[in-house]
């Protein structure tokens, strides 16, 4: 009896401590945002109405900082709901959040504009050197959740004592290390134009350094500094980072002078999977695309990395160095970069595995001096220096035509391909089993045809048989299902097809990365059988979009992207 006695209270002090959680509006119960801060409990809601606020604010509680958008979900608040950090009242403290300790993912910051952010200064840090951090949100040894926010033009530059800049967007970088940053998670969020300047820094746009957490579904553009321009993530000394997704994202155009133009993961314990990212037309000096270094481990699985530009003309796509560990490489499409499509340095160890890389400046894969990979089922054609070069274990490859599809950028094997169920399922290297990946580029299971060999590259042929049988298109489908869209990424048109094994009432809708509708394609009564709609995304701008099929009480979302 005590025992029930005791949990009634506990759900009842529970219901208690929920129903005195509190929402505080500004400016209608606080004239400023940080007086509303101040003002509140764990668990509380700051909401901002629209509005430019000039502020530079300390979070160190586990509530929601939103604007009107966390009401609604009407993404036109968000640009409208403004927190400019041009003007702290310290020098010091010029990020426009700083986010402290007592936070973790409960901390949620959402439907905010944050910009003109110049970071926080930390003077003789744990390592030994005076470093800025944090543009526009700066984590401190705490967590946090940043979701749906525009984090835009925020600038460091530094000046003596201070040597070195990390994350001119957002930075998760302890100072107090070897004690890591808790679990954290951005999304959905756009981080653009973000810079560091002087000294020696890292990620203009995002810095997430001895933390575990995702990255997933953000637009990552036109960031610069000196080491990395899209995302960093990794640790120092082993200390901090177990583990981090890198997925979904658009990293665009972002610019570094040194190392990586798109992505940098490094340092010893820590594990990255990166997937089904688009990694377009970064740019610098040494790696163009995707830099993986220093001892750590990482799965890089259905990437489209394409038209990035290593300077010196080496390393365009994806790049291994120091790294001591086997890394997998599955399922990526590496097209069209200044310098190699992969390669590998410096006693790094990675299996390459059903890849398509194609159109590269230099050699398609290279292991250089003290490294090896092993390259099985992967499409080498077109680039300008050798298919394969240096200690490479070659058990499956393609340099012949493919006779991929005509003008498609992801590179569908056409019905006569000789790359269909022609590839290889497992090998051994030196004693080890090396297994080819269960599913390709657009998460279809493989082998497709049950019984068969999978297909060389990136992409598997989308007939559900071998070879010389051919789907009709004409025949009635069985079940609901929704295709992924073809050609993908697109420019400015695209097909989308999809099934009805019955009559439904059918909406077609595409919305952006922040769930905002951008056009219905389809909204009416439809008769069974298969369907294709075409898009024309006329002058929308570039980015990655989703569009999601209502078909009676089926529903299902695929995600495509328009590069022009």
């Amino acid at each position: 009896m005590r025992r029930h006695i005791s949990i009634a209270l506990f759900v009842l002090l529970c219901s208690i401590i929920i129903s005195n959680a509190a929402t505080r509006r500004v400016p209608q119960d606080y004239s400023k945002i940080q007086l509303a801060i101040n003002a509140a409990a764990n668990g509380d809601t700051v909401v901002i109405s629209e509005g430019t606020y000039k502020e530079n604010l300390v979070l160190n509680k586990k509530i929601t900082l939103a604007g009107l958008y966390l009401l609604d979900k009407d993404t036109s608040h968000i640009s409208k709901t403004i927190i400019d950090g041009s003007a702290p009242t310290n020098p010091d403290s010029g990020s426009v959040i700083a986010v402290g300790s007592s936070t973790d993912s409960t901390t949620v910051i959402t439907g905010l504009t944050i910009t003109k952010g110049t970071g926080t200064k930390h003077a003789n840090t744990f390592y030994g050197v005076s470093i800025v951090t944090g543009g526009g949100i700066d984590v401190n040894s705490g967590g946090a959740t940043i979701k749906n926010n525009i984090i835009r033009g925020n600038t460091i530059i530094i000046f003596p004592p201070y040597t070195e800049a990390y994350g001119g967007g957002i930075s998760f970088l302890n100072i107090d290390w070897p004690v890591p940053n808790k679990y954290s998670i951005i999304e959905s969020n756009l981080v653009s134009e973000n810079n560091l300047a002087g000294g020696i820094n890292a990620a203009g746009g995002i810095e997430f350094w001895s933390v575990d957490g995702r990255i997933v579904n953000n637009t990552i553009l036109k960031n610069n500094s000196y080491s990395v321009g899209g995302v960093e993530a990794g640790n120092t000394g082993g200390y901090g980072l177990k583990t981090v997704t890198i997925q979904g994202n658009l990293i665009r155009e972002n610019i570094a002078s040194a190392f990586a133009g798109g992505i940098s993961i490094s340092g010893k314990g820590s594990s990255g999977t990166i997937n089904n990212n688009m990694i377009v037309n970064n740019k610098a000096n040494q790696i163009g695309g995707m830099f993986i270094h220093d001892s750590c481990y990482a799965v890089i699985d259905g990437n489209y990395v394409s038209g990035n530009i290593a300077l010196n003309g080496n390393n365009g796509g994806i790049y291994f160095e120091r790294n001591q560990k086997y890394c997998i490489v599955q399922n990526n499409i590496v097209r069209n970069n200044n310098g190699c499509g992969i390669g590998t340095n410096m006693n790094s160890v990675a299996l390459i595995i059903n890849n398509t890389v194609v159109g590269n400046s230099s050699y398609g894969i290279i292991a250089y001096t003290g490294s090896y990979a092993s390259a099985m089922n992967n499409i080498v054609r077109g680039n300008t220096g050798a298919a394969f070069a240096g200690s490479i274990y070659s058990s499956s490859y393609f340099t012949l035509d493919p006779q991929f599809v005509t003008n498609d950028t992801l590179y569908h094997l056409t019905d006569v391909s000789q790359c269909i169920g022609n590839g290889t399922t497992s090998a051994v290297l030196g004693g080890l089993t090396l297994n080819a990946p269960e599913w390709d580029y657009f998460n279809t299971l493989r082998p497709r045809a049950a019984g068969t060999k999978p297909d060389i590259g990136a992409v598997e042929h989308d007939l559900p048989s071998v070879i010389g049988s051919v789907i009709n298109i004409a025949d009635m489908p069985a079940l609901f299902c929704l295709e992924q869209n073809y050609p993908n990424p697109f420019n400015p048109s695209t097909t989308i097809r999809y099934a009805l094994p019955a009559s439904a009432q059918v909406k077609l809708i595409v919305y952006d990365l922040i769930g905002r509708e951008i056009a219905i394609l389809v909204n009416e009564e439809q008769t069974a059988g298969w369907k294709e709609v075409q898009w024309n995304a006329g002058s929308i701008s570039s980015s990655i979009y989703f569009y999601k099929l209502f078909a009676g009480n089926f529903s299902d979302a695929k995600k495509m992207s328009l590069i022009r």
